[in-house]
């Protein structure tokens, strides 16, 4: 599916780049817009450059379905403008494109003269050839009409003519902005936080000699490692590496493991994508050949530009490497004591009997269970517990009063409360799906290593501080705190 700089997270940066610092917009010539102009109006839905093989044949589209999601064309010519998908076109009203160069962004997306390229701005390379009224077009239902001097046909406008990028990796940047509103008040020089952007890659406008970097392409890697728990650090023998991840170069979609071994040298601008679903990754590690950049992890829900984009020097002859890690942060599923002491809990184990209680009773196997009783004078007297044999309603009934009384604040027994908490997890485990190799922050190992921790601490006790920081951990869990989800358990979906 076409990724656009609107729904991408290098949105951000683009619009923000084509605005002035105070919110303000300038044209090309300096001038400040009027404040009077109408309300921004957004492009609704999406637009996209595509090929048409009806008029120009096939075999201009380096990648993807020619149709639908090309970004790498052959020559410039071969480059045209789609209103967008049927179903989600680009919305009723009048429009013009340009085709923007993106060695930096600001207002030039509108139309202007006296442009000076060699300021490190982008260069609107189509008004070097016509003007936007040439390059404007409207959309009804989906169905594109245009009558300027570009090519059209099948729906489809033809961006060219239009002059070469100051991009050394062939890389152009198209613009889609609305000109008339719903009221038909003009609206250029239009806001260029507005427009929605498409970047394509032209293979003969990329430079390979004398690109200003001084010698030949170099090697770009990008590469992306699971952080199995959570630390920032990519270590090589347990975080393995994404396969698939959305990443950009110069705002070129690609997925990792990416590797261009004919990179053109100078800057590259490498992000990489925020998944649609699910709501729980994180950044935590990103680098370009040295320490980790960022100083603590950041939730991809609210991560900005400047927290997944780097910018990468690539050089002559050498191998410049950009690595990024993620995890996946999500409940551990876990139910509580009160849940297990309730009618649902006991719907649970009706259905598992007795093999629950079979469990819970193996203490060779597992932990012992205890319980404790307080007298008159405050004596804690502390007993192994056993779930009882027989009718299941009496062993439900026994073991429910068990639990609520471990739950009590009088008993004074931390082991009495380990063995609820435990005892809690270890059905959360068997019967409700918490996953043992999830790792958890807080105690520094998986669940399962927590778990075989607590086994040992009732199996042989120690110190009640020890058994008192067990229960915290453990009743965390008990009420579905995060942990890290084990390594392709977590799909992202971009």
């Amino acid at each position: 599916m076409r990724t656009w700089y609107r729904s991408a997270a290098v949105a951000t940066t683009l619009a923000v780049a084509l605005a002035c610092s105070d919110g303000s917009l300038t044209n090309p010539d300096g001038r400040m817009q009027s404040p009077n102009r109408p309300a921004l109006t957004q492009v609704s839905n999406a637009g996209y450059t595509t090929v048409n093989e009806t008029v120009d044949g096939t075999g201009h589209c380096a990648n993807g379905n020619p149709n639908v999601n090309c970004n790498i064309y052959d020559v410039k010519s071969s480059v045209w403008m789609n209103g967008g998908p049927v179903g989600v076109s680009l919305g009723d009203g009048t429009y013009f494109f340009a085709v923007l160069s993106p060695s930096g962004q600001n207002a030039e997306v509108n139309d202007g003269t006296g442009i000076t390229v060699d300021m490190g701005t982008p260069h609107n390379l189509s008004d070097d050839v016509d003007a936007y009224t040439n390059r404007t077009f409207s959309i009804a239902g989906g169905v594109v009409s245009y009558g300027g001097s570009h090519d059209f046909a099948n729906n489809k406008i033809r961006l060219a003519n239009y002059s070469n990028t100051l991009n050394p990796g062939g890389v152009y940047i198209m613009a889609i902005c609305k000109i008339l509103d719903a009221a038909n008040n003009n609206l250029y020089p239009v806001d260029p936080a507005s427009c929605k952007y498409d970047a394509f890659k032209v293979q003969s406008d990329v430079c390979v000699v004398d690109c200003g970097g001084g010698g030949p392409a170099a090697i770009l890697t990008i590469d992306k490692f699971y952080d199995t728990n959570a630390d920032g650090v990519y270590d090589v023998l347990t975080d393995p590496l994404i396969t698939g991840w959305q990443v950009f170069d110069n705002f070129v979609q690609q997925f990792t493991p990416f590797a261009d071994n004919n990179a053109p040298v100078g800057d590259h601008v490498v992000s990489e994508g925020v998944p649609t679903s699910p709501a729980g990754w994180f950044i935590s590690h990103k680098d370009i050949g040295g320490a980790n950049l960022l100083s603590a992890p950041v939730s991809l829900q609210t991560a900005n530009a400047n927290d997944l984009t780097v910018t990468v020097p690539v050089t002559a002859n050498a191998t410049a490497a950009v690595l990024f890690g993620n995890y996946c942060s999500v409940a551990s599923g876990g139910f509580t004591l009160g849940f297990w002491s309730n009618p649902n809990g006991k719907l649970v184990l009706g259905a598992n009997d007795p093999a629950w209680r079979n469990f819970l009773n193996d203490a060779a196997s597992n932990g012992t269970l205890y319980k404790a009783s307080a007298s008159k004078n405050g004596t804690i007297t502390l007993s192994t517990y056993t779930v009882p044999g027989g009718a299941f309603n009496t062993a439900f009934s026994s073991f429910s009063s068990w639990l609520t009384a471990g739950n009590a604040s009088n008993n004074g027994s931390a082991l009495y409360m380990l063995s609820v908490q435990y005892a809690a997890m270890e059905l959360n485990i068997l019967y409700k799906g918490v996953n043992p190799n999830a790792f958890y922050p807080q105690a520094g190992k998986t669940i399962g290593a927590l778990m075989a921790d607590v086994k040992a601490e009732l199996n042989a006790p120690t110190t009640r501080s020890y058994e008192t920081s067990l229960i915290k951990l453990v009743d965390y869990l008990n009420n579905s705190g995060k942990v890290i989800a084990p390594v392709g358990t977590c799909t992202p979906s971009f």
